[in-house]
């Protein structure tokens, strides 16, 4: 068994942008250098908290759900999506 990467070193270069977390999920620290990674490795993003909120907030089964955190969630989406993935049609 290999050993595990060690997290918030390297960086790969996603092919979508990465984009929102919950209030709480990282610290300001974390997010910093988070933003300073994909910086460098010229990686588009928006990092974008969604206020009031904890991890699970789209979820509507669970004690986390946020109703405008989910509509804010899924306005910033739906527009990554359309940028990022090709639509291939059935032959």
């Amino acid at each position: 068994m290999s050993a595990p990467v060690p997290t918030g070193r390297r960086t790969a270069r996603p092919g979508a942008e990465p984009g929102g977390l919950a209030e709480g999920d990282m610290t300001p620290e974390a997010i910093s250098e988070l933003n300073e990674a994909l910086d460098a490795a010229g990686v588009g993003y928006a990092t974008e908290i969604y206020p009031d909120t904890v991890h699970g907030f789209t979820m509507a089964d669970t004690a986390a759900f946020s109703p405008a955190g989910r509509r804010q969630h899924w306005d910033r989406l739906l527009p990554l999506l359309s940028r990022t993935l090709e639509v291939r049609r059935p032959r």
